[in-house]
């Protein structure tokens, strides 16, 4: 099923797009063609006269032979270079010709557009000169050291002739005329002896390759291959027969192109060019066009360079005219959920396409440029967004792409959303939470939706892993090995004083019961390191108010902490330990190690009181460990396990918040709440409720905070935060909003961050970026031809970059 497309973002110059899904793309397909280097013809070939190339010492230009009109290609030196000794190929559409300056072989397309240039990938690293097409026009001959052939459609160069070669040419018959020590040679490279024929050089077989035009001492002469007889025909040098046989053209004195007829006569100066040497462009008689699409088969887009077409559905295949050959460029019936070919570009031998995947979960969106000649496929972009069923808001557009295989896109993506990890809320009026990206977000309305929370970057290099919040006047957090206060949580990243207290260790978790008391857990920063507790008086007193103690050496690391009072702290480990104190600030030896469930993750606690603590396992046993009695050892504490979870579903529970004894929250890693008004009472008296934004990989529940029984705040890893007023009541009862998403905020409408992309000779590098905002900033991105001069605009001014 194809159908018809408009671009995003330029007009439609050719074709249609494959289409197929739940979600219909109207995408069109933008044909970039290059303007400044012609298409390549192959000279002394059967076929009707074309125009003449000639080199002018500034570049080509294109002559027509009736009436010395004249059009110049491949100008520009920085492309081109200083070309000489052009030759067509046998077909028309290509010339290849030596830069003077380098002695690098390049192939342009007649009409001048670059097809292996002196920027991009070259035509093969051999230097020489008297680059001649050979007869099936795929491939290029080289003199150097030899003769070598260089194949057009992939792989090296290969020797023909050994010995010193001066310039080489193709009869249709397969005979080459090379040119050695000022003789002329014909003959059949590897199929036998080169004979000598003539003294002279730069020659050219007549159509039917029984005659040869040559020159020397100053004249055109032309012989007979078969017996080497000759006679000579007029003064002047370079000559090239034309492909009805009836004429020559050649450099006359001054340089002037000039005419001839092959029996002689009166010859005719043609325009007022001047140049160095010439070729004639053959035009094939064959009535079947280059690169015909089979029968049954759609054309996507083409221009005079290329086509790509459908050969059968999802199938896209591409064709260089010049060449002929076709190559299948993207099968898309190797790839699920393919959706659409967004775009198609041009520019020389190069083809760039843009498909489009819809999986259940995602949409994804890739560009890839395919080199026309050998099928050789580059990837350039690829991006992945949540497939959300509405307007396309992110992805790739912009596809440009340059005769040289440069490319340039631009990457319209929604900012990542930030995991949050840790949430404290002491009031309805105040909540803060961080993230792994060393953010604070906060807010004095957590229910007022995204735009009422702001966030503050504190920490450029670390997580944060916990946050505590006492009153609405003091806030402290852990991130790693750094402690952060705040007297004004609200008052953004100026507002939080940050120390290292204890630079031997790693703190995940703080609790504090009172702003003279707060407790921290971690360790595990040394070799030798276990459990650490970290405690503070003062907590905004600095590095010297907090005292470090390390309760237990080993590997185990304290993941969660939960003061119930001034008097009582509980902290549990990633190996089943559970650590309490009733002098949480009395050193190591107050604290009172007891291992509770071995293997256990236990990276959640919580304890409205000091009769009661929850505590969960997060090692995929969705499972919970309750005691109402902390301190009384491990027969204390009773494991039940809340939710089994389904087949191949590790269920974790990370996040814990219990406001009272007769009301309990565990999160899960897959988004579920699961809730008790009797958590002692075992897996009966806990219910589940879905709440959280579904990932295809979970999407982990990892903190819960409730001021009262009445509110209650969780965070999730997609930068959520999940605000209820009856937290038992169900998923109803939840409401969701993304507040993490840093640089953009208010997120009341999509939220985009930009990206130019440049692809060259250094690789793929950006160019230009644009933060989270509401609407494009980098707009009309475009290559210029050959000319490797990138524009774009930022916010309306106009940019522009010359590419290497």
């Amino acid at each position: 099923m194809f159908e018809g497309a408009i671009d995003r973002n330029s007009g439609v110059e050719g074709a249609l797009t494959g289409s197929m899904g739940s979600r219909a793309f109207a995408l069109g397909v933008g044909v970039a063609v290059m303007s400044v280097c012609a298409s390549p013809a192959w000279g002394a070939f059967p076929g009707r006269d074309g125009d003449l190339v000639v080199a002018t010492g500034g570049g080509l230009v294109l002559v027509a032979p009736a009436s010395g009109a004249a059009s110049s290609i491949c100008s520009e030196v920085l492309v081109c270079g200083h070309p000489a000794q052009p030759s067509f190929s046998p077909n028309g559409r290509a010339i290849a010709f030596v830069d003077a300056a380098s002695h690098r072989p390049v192939v342009v397309a007649a009409d001048g557009s670059c097809l292996w240039c002196l920027r991009g990938a070259r035509l093969a690293t051999l230097l020489g000169s008297e680059p001649a097409f050979t007869p099936g026009g795929h491939g290029v001959t080289v003199a150097r050291n030899g003769l070598w052939r260089v194949s057009l459609t992939g792989g090296g160069a290969q020797r023909l002739v050994r010995g010193p070669v001066d310039g080489a040419v193709w009869s249709s018959r397969g005979l080459v005329a090379l040119v050695r020590g000022g003789w002329i040679w014909v003959g059949r490279p590897g199929g036998g002896k080169l004979r000598r024929l003539a003294r002279g050089h730069s020659p050219s077989f007549s159509p039917d390759g029984v005659r040869l035009a040559l020159a020397r001492d100053g004249y055109v002469w032309i012989a007979r291959v078969a017996d080497g007889s000759e006679r000579r025909l007029v003064r002047g040098g370079s000559p090239a027969w034309s492909p009805d046989a009836r004429q020559i053209a050649y450099i006359a004195a001054g340089g002037a192109v000039a005419i001839i007829a092959v029996h002689g006569g009166r010859p005719r100066h043609v325009g007022s060019v001047r140049g160095t040497a010439l070729d004639w462009q053959p035009i094939p008689t064959s009535a079947k066009p280059p690169c015909k699409p089979p029968a049954g088969a759609t054309v996507v887009a083409s221009n005079r360079d290329a086509v790509v077409f459908s050969p059968r559905r999802f199938i896209f295949s591409g064709c260089l005219k010049a060449l002929g050959s076709t190559h299948v460029l993207l099968d898309a019936t190797k790839f699920g959920y393919f959706s659409a070919l967004i775009a198609v570009r041009f520019a020389g031998r190069f083809a760039a396409l843009e498909p489009e995947y819809d999986s259940p979960q995602y949409v994804t969106e890739d560009e890839t440029r395919y080199d026309l000649s050998s099928g050789k496929a580059t990837p350039l972009a690829d991006v992945s967004w949540d497939w959300n069923g509405g307007p396309v808001v992110y992805g790739l557009d912009f596809l440009s792409l340059d005769s040289s295989g440069f490319a340039a896109w631009r990457a319209t993506t929604r900012p990542t959303s930030q995991a949050i990890t840790a949430v404290s809320c002491p009031s309805a009026s105040l909540c803060v939470a961080g993230d792994l990206s060393g953010n604070l977000v906060s807010s004095t309305n957590p229910t007022g939706g995204p735009s009422a929370w702001n966030i503050a970057g504190v920490l450029s290099n670390e997580s944060i892993f916990g946050v505590s919040c006492p009153s609405i006047s003091l806030c402290v957090a852990v991130g790693a090995q750094d402690v952060l206060t705040a007297t004004d949580p609200c008052g953004g990243a100026s507002a939080w004083t940050n120390t290292t207290p204890d630079q031997g260790n790693y703190f995940y978790a703080i609790s504090c019961p009172s702003v003279s008391l707060c407790v921290a857990g971690g360790g595990g920063a040394t070799v030798n390191g276990g459990a650490t507790i970290l405690t503070s008086r003062n907590p905004t007193g600095g590095a010297s108010s907090w005292s470090s103690a390390p309760v237990a050496s080993g590997d185990g690391i304290v993941e969660a902490v939960s003061c119930p009072s001034v008097s009582l702290c509980v902290a549990t480990t990633n190996v089943g330990d559970v650590f309490t104190s009733t002098n949480p600030t009395g050193g190591a030896s107050t604290w009172k190690k007891t291992t509770v469930d071995p293997g256990a993750i236990l990276s959640a606690v919580s304890c409205p009181s000091v009769s009661l603590c929850v505590a969960g396992d997060s090692n995929v046993a969705g499972k919970i460990l309750t005691t109402t009695n902390p301190t009384g050892g491990a027969r204390a504490w009773t494991k039940t396990t809340i939710e089994p979870g389904m087949p191949n579903q590790a269920v974790g529970l990370d996040a814990l918040a219990c406001p009272s004894v007769s009301l309990c929250l565990a999160g899960d890693n897959f988004g579920n709440i699961l809730t008790s008004t009797n958590p002692t009472g075992g897996a009966k008296a806990w219910k589940k409720a879905s709440v959280a934004r579904p990932e295809p990989n979970g999407n982990s529940l990892t903190a819960i905070s409730c001021p009262s029984v009445s509110l209650c705040t969780a965070a999730d890893g997609n930068g959520d935060i999940l605000i209820s007023t009856a937290p038992s009541g169900g998923a109803n009862a939840w409401t969701s909003a993304t507040v993490d998403v840093p640089g953009c905020a208010p997120l009341l409408r999509p939220c985009n961050s930009e990206q130019l992309y440049a692809r060259d000779d250094q690789g793929t590098r950006v160019l230009d970026t644009a933060p989270p905002a509401h609407g494009n900033t980098i707009g009309n991105v475009a290559l210029g031809g050959d000319s490797l001069m990138l524009t774009w605009t930022h916010d309306g001014a106009q940019r522009q970059l010359e590419l290497r």
